[in-house]
């Protein structure tokens, strides 16, 4: 190890440190909601009760006795899925934040590192593997009432752009993501529950379609209708949940039965589309998670079609993505 870094974990000891004997013992509380605040961080609202969060996702925050937050966990029915843990520069002044992702097992699957600003605004992040490998790390841009930050993979080659808005209140209420020179999609938020509630796509800068959500009390989402621009409403979803995790999906004609591996990762999808069975999909994802490649597989395993790089639920009649990327067959598709 470097000496610089050396220094570096050793001022990340001092100040954890610090935030917990110096400054008074911790105290736990649990809240339904979670919303995104001006300087990238979390805020938490609607305090809950332990018991009530046994059986739906929350979020437990550890505070010290002048109120900062020490570090915060999501759970999903009593597991932990993501822990993040807060260091200081001083008393007030966040420097350097850390999120660790957990799979099922209680194994770690993605470590995320956020640097900061004296002024606690965030100026880059990483993501890893649970070995230190760089899988993707991104830039921020502050400005007054947004900030941006520019997504790269390892290689460095552009994923994405987001630019999060913020209201009078500080809170996030709109998101813009784009995913390429034409396509954006810009989405707004209700600022007491960080739910997304509508979100619109535009493609050259003209609207291409939108999407209405609803959720139901523990914060899932269960209902989605789309609109185009020209016809209207042209397609519905509905959504069933288990455990916490989505097993079936419906969209007008199609349906999807859904299962997971032990990570609560998608594992596999049963497409149908007018109540017959289309083809299965199976998903290979790398250890943190991230999608790999999709697979497409007839009633008898027989291998179909596979698409790189991205995670397919809708085909057309003779196989290929509806997303017009590319597929690769390997046998005739079923008709």
């Amino acid at each position: 190890m470097s000496k610089s870094a050396i220094i570096f974990a050793t001022l990340l000891i001092i100040f954890n440190v610090t935030s917990f004997n110096v400054l008074g013992s911790p105290n736990e509380k649990n809240y339904a909601y979670v919303v995104i605040n001006k300087y990238g961080d979390r805020e938490y609202r609607v305090e809950i009760s332990s018991k009530e969060a046994e059986n739906r996702k929350h979020f437990k925050v550890v505070y010290d006795n002048t109120g900062r937050i020490v570090s915060a966990s999501d759970f999903v029915n009593r597991k932990c899925t993501r822990r993040q843990t807060y260091y200081y520069y001083n008393d007030y002044s966040e420097f350097y934040s850390k999120y660790i992702t957990y799979g099922n097992d209680g194994q770690v699957l993605e470590i995320t590192k956020v640097d900061r600003s004296p002024y606690g605004r965030r100026k880059s992040i990483k993501w890893l593997l649970k070995d230190g490998e760089l899988t993707k790390y991104g830039k921020y841009e502050n400005y007054t009432n947004h900030f941006e930050l520019t997504k790269y993979n390892a290689r460095g080659e552009l994923l994405e752009v987001i630019e999060e808005y913020f209201g009078a209140n500080g809170v996030r209420n709109r998101n813009k993501l784009f995913v390429s020179k034409s396509v954006y999609f810009d989405s707004s938020i209700d600022s007491e529950t960080g739910q997304f509630t509508q979100t619109d796509k535009f493609n050259n800068g003209q609207p291409a379609g939108r999407a209405v959500k609803t959720y139901d009390l523990k914060g899932n989402l269960i209902r989605e209708d789309l609109y185009s621009p020209a016809k209207g409403m042209v397609k519905y979803g509905q959504i069933e949940y288990e455990d916490g995790l989505r097993i079936r999906e419906s969209s007008n004609k199609n349906e999807w039965a859904l299962k997971y591996d032990r990570n609560r990762f998608l594992k596999s999808a049963s497409y149908y589309r007018d109540g017959k069975f289309v083809c299965r999909f199976e998903y290979e994802r790398y250890p943190n998670g991230d999608i790999k490649a999709t697979f497409s597989y007839d009633k008898s395993g027989q291998l179909l079609a596979e698409y790189p790089n991205r995670q397919v639920k809708y085909v057309k009649k003779d196989g290929r993505a509806k997303d017009g990327k590319e597929t690769i067959f390997h046998s005739s598709f079923p008709k």
